[in-house]
């Protein structure tokens, strides 16, 4: 069995664009399974969704606090577990899972959003998942496939190439603007929606 190859004669991870395609299969699961769990909610739920949410868009613009640690967190705790992970034989498995739960979670609130909200419900939840989601899925698969090549190398540090660090830190960089662009223009955005 040769270095890279998941088992024989199957597909082989060596190749970086191998890694992101599969990673990137296992989040378009994650994101299937998260709307077919938020069509199954119940009324109550989104009742109670849809009175929170009201009430935060009519809150005084001064008075909605975005919750930077939360939004933080939001972007970054996929990619940190996954780059934790990638130091342990588990991450070989671990990585594709996290991918998916992201996908999930991500998918499972954008759709509970616009269950809960009605016709603007759609342009609620891109305005409240739509930064998010254009900045952390693809910062998510580089980070990812590195880390999953990294697990399965079993190297650790020293098989982090020059260009593995830069990448990671421009994702890093991107999260951090796009915890930025969410804190504030998603709240504003969400109140435009409500109002159209």
């Amino acid at each position: 069995m040769k270095l890279g190859a998941l088992s024989k004669g199957t597909v082989k991870l060596s190749s970086g664009g191998r890694r992101v395609w599969l990673l990137g299969i296992s989040t378009l699961g994650g994101i299937l399974l998260g709307a077919f769990l938020a069509s199954r909610c119940s009324r109550d739920a989104l009742d109670a969704l849809q009175a929170y949410v009201t009430a935060y868009c009519g809150l005084p613009d001064n008075s909605r606090a975005c919750g930077g640690l939360g939004t933080a967190l939001a972007f970054c705790r996929v990619p940190l577990l996954m780059l934790a992970v990638s130091f342990c034989g588990l991450g070989f498995v671990a990585v594709p899972l996290l991918a998916a739960w992201e996908g999930m979670s991500l998918s499972y609130a954008a759709v509970s959003f616009s269950a809960a909200m009605g016709k603007p419900g759609v342009l609620m939840a891109l305005a409240a998942f739509g930064v998010r989601g254009a900045v952390l899925l693809p910062c998510m698969l580089f980070t990812g496939g590195t880390a999953w090549r990294l697990a399965y190398e079993r190297k650790g540090l020293a098989a982090l190439s020059g260009r593995d660090l830069r990448g990671i830190l421009i994702c890093f960089a991107a999260l951090t603007l796009g915890v930025i662009l969410e804190c504030s223009l998603a709240p504003r955005l969400m109140t435009l929606a409500l109002a159209g």
